[in-house]
């Protein structure tokens, strides 16, 4: 039996649903769907954005925290929407709150909530990596950002339909390294979200086949292995949960260099790394405040 053959009728059923595009997909709820829609707008202000966040008491309560963190913690506590938004600037404000709304919201997997937990932490250090390396190289930060936040939306996606399907518990997680970019791009094709990111999602581990993506692509690479060097130091992770090393995956920060190519198709040499690396903190803060 080859390794990567589904060994049972759930497991057959399950890629045969993900080949044809089958998996049932979450849907993006009302906040973080407007979320999107208001970072690529111009017209956004300070006020309709608080007024959004409003609505969902979850996102605002935790973006209350997080302007109070130590990443953005100033003399005076925070203790409104409105004051958050002054604190911390509309774009940083739109950013955190759609990141709370998806984590918050839409997968949610009895057994793999470990799992999953560091997954989404992840995501989310990626999207704040991914951010600062466009910021260095100037390129789009809200672009980058929901590609580091959405390339690997797929991996708890697949876990929800697997466990769904009676998948045994030791090839979840292998048929998630498999299907995550086919499903993770799905997934944000259904919710509407630009074709670029969708891209991203799909090709991630294969630039050269991303076209115009390819670029941000490489910048996603770089912001996840980053992410895992600044997350994952001293955690307990379930085993399987991360991809640490693999055959087309970045390799462990820790472990050595991030491969070449990445790093010259985005121009970063030794002192941006550690211009980023010196970020660490604040993305610690950050993701574990949210």
């Amino acid at each position: 039996m080859q390794p990567h053959e589904p060994t049972s009728i759930s497991e057959k059923r399950l890629a045969e649903r993900v080949a044809r595009g089958g998996i049932t997909l979450p849907m993006l709820p009302e906040v973080p769907r407007r979320l999107v829609t208001a970072a690529s707008s111009d017209t956004t202000d300070a006020r309709s954005l608080a007024e959004l966040i409003r609505r969902d008491s979850a996102v605002a309560g935790r973006l209350l925290r997080v302007a109070n963190s130590a990443a953005f913690g100033g003399a005076v506590r925070i203790v409104s929407l409105q004051q958050a938004v002054a604190r911390l600037g509309l774009d940083s404000v739109r950013r955190i709150a759609l990141a709370i709304a998806v984590d918050a919201q839409v997968f949610r997997i009895p057994g793999f909530e470990a799992t999953v937990r560091v997954q989404l932490d992840l995501a989310l250090g990626a999207a704040w990596f991914a951010q600062e390396i466009a910021r260095l190289r100037r390129l789009p930060v809200e672009e980058a950002f929901l590609a580091g936040l959405f390339h690997d939306l797929g991996r708890p996606a697949v876990i929800q339909a697997a466990v769904a399907d009676g998948v045994p518990e030791w090839a979840v997680l292998e048929l998630a390294e498999r299907h995550h970019g086919e499903v993770g791009a799905c997934i944000m094709s259904d919710w509407g979200l630009p074709p670029r990111l969708v891209a991203v999602a799909r090709h991630h581990h294969h630039p050269e086949s991303a076209g115009d993506a390819g670029g941000l692509c490489h910048l996603v690479t770089v912001a996840d292995a980053l992410a895992k060097a600044t997350l994952l130091q001293g955690v307990d992770v379930p085993a399987g949960a991360v991809q640490r090393a693999s055959a087309h995956g970045p390799p462990w920060l820790a472990e050595g260099a991030i491969a070449p190519e990445p790093l010259a198709e985005l121009g970063l040499y030794a002192d941006d790394l550690a211009t980023l690396l010196g970020r660490a903190d604040t993305v610690r803060a950050l993701v574990r405040g949210a």
